[in-house]
């Protein structure tokens, strides 16, 4: 059988010691932030969480979208992705319109033993699939790349899917539907209070 083939530019590799995440699993109530903190973050990335709605489900009915926030357009889209990179010093958010991430996850070194000293992020972007009568593949997203990132966020603490580490960081685990891991989010804690402010602050001006 051949091997997965991946984004060559998605590849973490590093002499960083090796950490069993599974010890360290821990709801953010659990993790020893201020209790202000835990309230902030918890109601923004939980209750109002800028993702795509789907109006049918009342359980999203407080979620905002984007736009909301002033973040429209590709242009604007794209600095939002680009100050929230900044924030969490990473250089590029892994994000994949495919079945599986597992192979990605391997060679990001975000399996189930791992570096924690370097941000870094795979997520799975929801997408739409079409076969044409000519036999022709499409790919179509359903969600932009932000949407998918606050999306992954929301789940992983909707249900305690995070991991607090001692030196400060957190990994944030969503699911799919069939149990696949679908994100892996590593970065400093503080990095969540961080991006909170830069959506909030675009729709302040």
């Amino acid at each position: 059988m051949s091997k997965s083939k991946t984004n060559e530019n998605f590849i973490h590799r590093c002499t960083s010691k090796q950490v069993k995440i599974a010890a360290y699993r821990r709801s953010i109530v659990e993790s020893g932030m201020a209790q202000e903190d835990i309230c902030e973050i918890l109601d923004f990335f939980l209750f109002h969480a800028p993702m795509l709605k789907n109006d049918k489900k009342t359980e999203y009915s407080a979620l905002k979208r984007l736009k909301d926030f002033g973040w429209t357009g590709n242009a604007k889209l794209l600095e939002l992705e680009g100050k929230l990179l900044e924030a969490a010093e990473m250089e590029i958010f892994c994000i994949l319109k495919s079945d599986t991430i597992k192979q990605t996850l391997k060679e990001m070194n975000l399996e189930n033993q791992i570096c924690i000293c370097h941000p870094r992020a795979v997520m799975k972007q929801n997408c739409r699939i079409t076969v044409c009568e000519d036999e022709t593949v499409k790919i179509g997203v359903k969600e932009s790349r932000m949407e998918c990132l606050f999306r992954h966020i929301r789940n992983a603490f909707a249900h305690n899917d995070t991991y607090f580490f001692e030196n400060g960081f957190v990994l944030l685990e969503d699911y799919d539907m069939d149990r696949r891991v679908s994100a892996k989010i590593l970065f400093e804690r503080k990095t969540l209070l961080q991006w909170i402010q830069i959506v909030k602050n675009k729709a302040a001006k």
